[in-house]
């Protein structure tokens, strides 16, 4: 009889619905606290991947950025040195260098035949560096002869609408010109 009272009473100031089951122990997890901590896990998770994946892409970049400059350093100092034995030296090396992982790729014109295989082995030495691989081409030096220069002036004479040329000229494309 008490408990029908209870629930009239109940019904009196408006909870029309009956109770439920009890709520949970203290100490005990509820499954909506499970599914919260499930997704903090996954986004952690998650973002540590994307924060890892930059680093790896970026600090690549960087040391391939530094193989290539030291790769460029150790070049110089071959020209440095060539230039400071051989006083005929021309000084026409122009090598650029290209990283890609740990490997170098040397590519340019050297100035004398031995450069074509120190230069590699100079830049193999360096701390880091994987392998080497190089495409010099050595440019010989021109043995060309001095160009005749004529003294004989080139007049031009005008009568009317018409002009008159009268010269030389230093092959016969540049007569028709």
């Amino acid at each position: 009889m008490a408990r029908k009272k209870v629930s009239n009473r109940l019904k009196q100031i408006g909870d029309s619905e009956p109770r439920g089951p009890m709520p949970p122990m203290p100490g005990t997890r509820s499954d909506a606290q499970l599914v919260e901590i499930g997704a903090f896990i996954s986004v952690t998770v998650i973002g540590t991947l994307i924060l890892v994946g930059m680093a790896v892409f970026f600090g690549l970049k960087a040391i391939e950025n530094h193989l290539e400059s030291e790769s460029l350093r150790a070049v110089d100092a071959v020209v440095f040195a060539a230039a400071e034995e051989d006083p005929s030296f021309r000084n026409i090396t122009d090598i650029s260098a290209e990283a890609s992982g740990l490997n170098v790729h040397l590519r340019g014109t050297v100035d004398n035949e031995e450069m074509i295989e120190t230069i590699p082995a100079l830049v193999g030495t360096i701390n880091g560096i994987g392998t080497v691989t190089a495409e010099l081409e050595w440019v010989p030096p021109l043995n060309a002869e001095q160009p005749a220069v004529t003294t004989i002036p080139i007049t031009l004479t005008w009568s009317g609408n018409s002009a008159t040329i009268v010269g030389e000229v230093s092959d016969e494309s540049s007569r028709t010109a």
